[in-house]
């Protein structure tokens, strides 16, 4: 007449195992994910920067002196377009929280570069730092 039904401790810790296994092995893919969509966003970013950029130089005939010209009259541009050449009152910041890196002097056709450095922030690197 001892009729007990349930689990035992044994059974109950191999299922939560198993339960932590998959959680584990979700939490790493949506990891690559959020990388992911972290460097398209930046991909994006760079092409409205360096569209703003062309737009900036197409007005005024000089390429702006940094990224902050575009969302700020630098004073001496008479064509400058009103309200600037971002949608935003200030210059865009990465995915990663740095701000992107605008250079006139690059080295062949193009007259700037809009770089993004990544995770970690500094020029080079591997994996989700390049």
């Amino acid at each position: 007449m001892n009729d007990q039904r349930g689990f035992s401790l044994m059974e109950i810790l191999v299922a939560l195992f198993i339960i932590g296994l998959f959680a584990g092995g979700a939490a790493v893919g949506i990891k690559k994910i959020t990388d992911g969509a972290k460097k398209k966003r930046a991909i994006q970013d760079i092409r409205v920067l360096s569209g703003a950029i062309d737009q900036f130089e197409m007005d005024n005939g000089v390429y702006p002196g940094s990224l902050e010209d575009l969302v700020e009259d630098p004073g001496d541009m008479p064509d400058y377009q009103p309200g600037g050449y971002l949608n935003k009152d200030e210059v865009p910041v990465d995915p990663w929280k740095h701000a992107y890196v605008y250079t006139r002097e690059t080295e062949g056709d193009q007259p700037y570069e809009v770089i993004c450095y990544a995770a970690d922030g500094t020029e080079g690197g591997d994996g989700k730092n390049k």
